[in-house]
């Protein structure tokens, strides 16, 4: 089997004005969008619905929707870094 190569870089939502904290990998050629709208990441908010990453909240279906969306801001932010 393959090795998986190296992310070509990564994000936190806050970098891009939706203040949580989710790093996210991206791997492939498209552009890197700027850093727009940069916030302070909520202390107490990790994820988007306001849980924490408790083992209750992990296990979850609720939780894992709304972990598993894209950030707002940062859709917004790839789609005008490339066109």
């Amino acid at each position: 089997m393959p090795d998986i190569p190296q992310p070509a870089w990564q994000f936190q939502p806050h970098d891009y004005g939706d203040p949580w904290v989710k790093q996210t990998y991206i791997w492939g050629t498209a552009a890197k969008p700027m850093a727009m709208a940069q916030c302070a990441p909520e202390r107490t908010r990790r994820t988007p619905n306001g849980h924490t990453q408790g083992r209750i909240a992990m296990m979850s279906s609720s939780w894992k929707r709304e972990r598993e969306k894209t950030p707002s801001g940062f859709a917004r932010a790839f789609f005008e870094a490339n066109p």
